[in-house]
């Protein structure tokens, strides 16, 4: 009777030395399954980029740009995105031009000044590299349009003439470009981006003297490097 006794208060001790170990296995396993299940991350996000861009106009440019923009995660990795980009520049108008006699001409007065307006649709990937940091790249389609106003003043033969032209074009191109980004918290964060949006604008300006080529080169391009601020809601 009394080994009996003996025998179930040892059984009954390692039970009671195992319950520990077996609620902590249930409890991981638990957890795992839940970790799996809960779904990965989605919801929208809105932002600011502010930086300079560089095009390559057939007589050189400056300025820089910026561009509003939103988009919806679907997950941890995929996001769409979409953005209005608006760029104003000054540029650099050669001083005067070379006549038939040979000789240089300087304008009396040369100004010119672009205004580039563009809305994108683009798909984005995120890789996160840590807790905070994270690369993304953006591939999509650009709808672009640009306007592009020269003044010249200018004294041919003893006549002096004041000529304004405008020009613009439009196209719908491919846009490309990838960034990092750095999370301040779980709403906000700050990034560096570089993008390239492609278009073909062609054009030329009509002036008193002649026809001056004043548009992009053949499939024109512009390239932005900015800093972005990111708002996840």
């Amino acid at each position: 009777m009394e080994d009996n006794e003996q025998g179930a208060a040892r059984r009954n001790g390692t039970q009671d030395r195992n319950a520990p170990s077996i609620r902590s296995g249930l409890a991981l396993a638990i957890a795992m399954i839940a970790a799996y299940a809960e779904p990965s991350f989605a919801g929208g996000y809105v932002g600011v980029r502010a930086g300079s861009g560089d095009g390559n106009e057939s007589i050189g440019e400056s300025g820089g740009a910026a561009q509003l923009f939103a988009g919806y995660r679907f997950d941890d990795t995929w996001s769409i995105e979409g953005s209005f980009v608006e760029r104003d520049a000054g540029l650099e108008f050669p001083e005067g031009y070379v006549g038939a006699d040979g000789r240089f001409h300087p304008y009396l007065l040369a100004r010119a000044r672009a205004d580039y307006r563009a809305i994108t649709l683009a798909a984005r990937a995120d890789v996160p590299l840590t807790a905070r940091l994270r690369l993304h790249g953006r591939a999509g389609l650009v709808a672009s349009d640009i306007d592009q106003t020269l003044r010249i003043r200018d004294d041919v033969n003893g006549a002096v003439f004041d000529s304004t032209s405008t020009t613009g074009g439009s196209d719908v191109g491919w846009l490309a470009g990838f960034g990092v980004d750095w999370k301040l918290d779980e709403r906000w964060a700050i990034g560096l981006d570089l993008e390239h949006l492609a278009g073909d604008y062609r054009a030329s300006c009509d002036f008193d003297t002649g026809t001056l080529d004043c548009g992009f080169r053949d499939g024109g391009s512009l390239q932005i490097l900015s800093l972005s601020l990111t708002a996840e809601f």
